[in-house]
């Protein structure tokens, strides 16, 4: 009894210090936030395969072939606030492999050799609560390296001023690349 005791009080201490750290809009203990993003999988061009929510991590699964470009929209809203939003977006993974999903922005973050990607636009402002669109443009090298890769889809609220990141979201997704056809 006493160790289970001690045990919850462990883990109501843990509680206690992750809400405190937890970013806060207007209403102290509830994380709100200010603008969502979501990416458009029905809007997917280029791409041999789409598959919404792929075992075993739930996330949407995208399949392309080396030597190939594909094409995602994006939507973004700003939402609970009137305030004018400066937005930033990007593509990323972990290095070195590339196996592993995004916590937070990394020091070693980038994408696997061969892939690159163009966001159109990377910045602009969220000023009312009506949709942004953006395209995310990935294309594959012919000699890119083959397999799956973990990827996500950064939007960043920064300061009007250019300083660090505010908040962040992201949509998450893995990168299946295949060999090129002979």
């Amino acid at each position: 009894m006493k160790r289970a005791l001690c045990a919850l009080g462990v883990v109501l201490a843990a509680l206690a210090v992750l809400i405190t750290l937890l970013p806060v809009a207007e209403h102290p203990g509830i994380l709100i936030p200010v603008f969502r993003m979501e990416a458009d999988l029905d809007s997917a061009e280029g791409f041999e395969e789409v598959v919404p929510k792929s075992p075993p991590s739930g996330n949407p699964k995208l399949t392309i072939r080396q030597g190939s470009t594909g094409t995602i929209r994006m939507s973004l809203r700003r939402q609970y606030t009137d305030d004018t939003l400066h937005i930033l977006l990007w593509l990323q993974g972990t290095a070195p492999d590339f196996d592993r999903w995004i916590l937070g922005l990394v020091d070693n973050a980038g994408l696997p050799d061969g892939i690159t990607y163009a966001i159109n636009p990377t910045a602009f402002e969220l000023t009312s609560n009506d949709v942004h669109n953006a395209t995310l443009n990935i294309a594959i090298s012919p000699s890119a390296k083959t397999g799956s890769f973990k990827l996500t889809i950064i939007a960043c609220k920064t300061y009007s001023s250019g300083g660090g990141p505010v908040s962040s979201t992201g949509e998450s997704f893995t990168l299946e690349v295949t060999a090129k056809d002979s």
